[in-house]
């Protein structure tokens, strides 16, 4: 058994919205999450805060939370 995902569970940046902003924090700071349908991040966003964007619009100073 492997602790690795097969390719198949991981998606390409091109297809992925991102909610920033919310709030939320991860282990290594502010959470990006990360969503394959646009809605759902949308909806995610309304209810936590924050935004979104496409996944290929994240900046260095968006991760760092700056």
């Amino acid at each position: 058994m492997s602790p690795h995902p097969d390719a198949d569970a991981l998606a390409s940046t091109d297809e992925l919205t991102i909610a920033a902003g919310t709030g939320l924090e991860g282990a290594m700071g502010p959470a990006l999450v990360p969503f394959s349908d646009s809605a759902d991040a949308r909806t995610f966003a309304e209810e936590y805060g924050g935004s979104t964007l496409p996944a290929t619009e994240v900046t260095r100073q968006l991760v760092s939370g700056r």
